[in-house]
């Protein structure tokens, strides 16, 4: 070998850099050498046995007869939800039409902060509502009168109105909704008020409009709560936990849940549900009817914000 590759002290040299050298390193891999990648695709094994004889050499044949289960026939007893208990209010009658997700995180909508408005997006969302049920009713030459009677107004730029002319999107969302779109809230909240009709303070174009736009306001009404299930209070949020705090009964099944949604940091699960069962007899349970369930499953590994549960977790764990 030539003596100006031969490094007699190798440490030396590494630690004082007396030989610069640039290093490049190569891959080994199958290159086809035609356009037809067919056969390449294919990825075929030139020696089966070989794979074979590694796996036993590592001792991979030495297993145990230990396997999850795929599918499992289960009988199981079930009973309706039939009161709902909010944080520590009063208990209520659970009602079967609305989703256990929209009773707990009901939360009050709020249209003003600090005595300004809030909530811009819904406000013009309810206006451009009330706007396609005049249309529909063939009344459209009210709707000017309605962006008059219940304006959205840029304020003028002084020390008063710096939350709106500091804040770029927020002044931006008031000048593209002055003047031009109708403040809906303001009409939802005027019509809260059994009083009060939806043609308050409109000049008719015919006697027989009144009618017609005071039977268009209830609708209005019962579209919002039907779209915005609003609660009394907030009961169930409890600011301090983060959370939303709750108790439901399971009757004749002599035992009480309670359950917590937790906010999750999952980008998919927004919520994780946590859930206890406190045993024993319980008056205010004594009510529905007990059903029995007959029913095949499917083993699955379900996961939560990143979290591993095992198949074999029962109630009092994680859903």
């Amino acid at each position: 070998m030539d003596v100006k590759y031969v490094v007699p002290d190798l440490k030396t040299a590494l630690t004082q850099q007396l030989f610069p050298t640039i290093t490049v390193w190569n891959r080994l891999e199958g290159r086809p050498r035609e356009n037809d990648f067919s056969r390449a695709l294919k990825a075929e094994v030139r020696d089966p046995l070989w794979m074979l004889t590694k796996q036993w050499q590592l001792g991979e044949f030495q297993a145990d007869d230990a396997g999850s289960p795929v599918f499992a026939k289960l009988r199981m007893r079930t009973a309706p939800v039939t009161k709902y208990q909010p944080g520590g209010a009063a208990t209520e009658p659970f009602e079967s039409n609305v989703p256990m997700e929209v009773k707990a995180e009901q939360r009050v909508l709020q249209w003003q902060w600090n005595g300004q408005k809030m909530r811009f997006d819904l406000r013009a969302q309810l206006g451009r509502q009330w706007g396609n049920m005049l249309r529909d009713s063939g009344l459209p030459t009210y709707i000017p009168k309605y962006v008059v009677q219940y304006p959205i107004t840029l304020p003028p730029q002084d020390e008063t109105s710096d939350y709106i002319y500091a804040h770029r999107q927020a002044w931006q969302q008031y000048a593209a909704l002055a003047g031009r779109a109708m403040d809906g809230g303001d009409l939802h909240l005027y019509l809260l008020d059994p009083a009060h009709h939806a043609s308050d303070g409109i000049a008719l174009d015919a006697p027989g409009d009144e009618g017609t736009l005071d039977t268009l306001g209830l609708e209005f009404e019962a579209w919002f709560r039907g779209m915005y299930y609003q609660p009394a209070q907030e009961a169930a949020w409890k600011p301090p936990y983060l959370e939303y705090q709750f108790a439901c009964s399971v009757p004749r099944l002599e035992r009480h849940a309670r359950s917590a949604l937790v906010g999750s940091g999952g980008s998919q699960d927004r919520f994780r549900r946590c859930e206890s069962v406190d045993y024993g007899p319980s008056a205010a349970f004594a009510d529905g009817i007990l059903a029995g369930l007959c029913q095949r499953l499917v083993f699955v590994s379900p996961s939560i914000a990143g979290r591993h549960i095992g198949a074999d977790r029962g109630l009092g764990g994680d859903e």
